[in-house]
């Protein structure tokens, strides 16, 4: 899982609900959200190649799962 990491925190942005940030080597690449229909994945635009391990990509959709909704 080298670089990758994820932090629980609330959104100034938008009255401070629960958000997922998702970071790589320490750099904000993606946000999970609740959304009108459920979780919402958000991608930010970036120039690097990167490449998400999908067992901690799944644990981290599941542990979404049960906080965020």
């Amino acid at each position: 899982m080298n670089g990758w990491s994820a932090d629980f925190v609330n959104d100034p942005n938008n009255d401070f609900e629960a958000v997922i940030e998702i970071l790589y080597k320490d750099k904000d690449v993606g946000v999970i959200r609740q959304g009108g229909d459920g979780l919402e994945f958000h991608w930010y635009e970036n120039t690097e190649r990167l490449v998400i391990p999908v067992d901690w990509l799944i644990k981290l959709l599941n542990d979404a799962k049960d906080k965020l909704l």
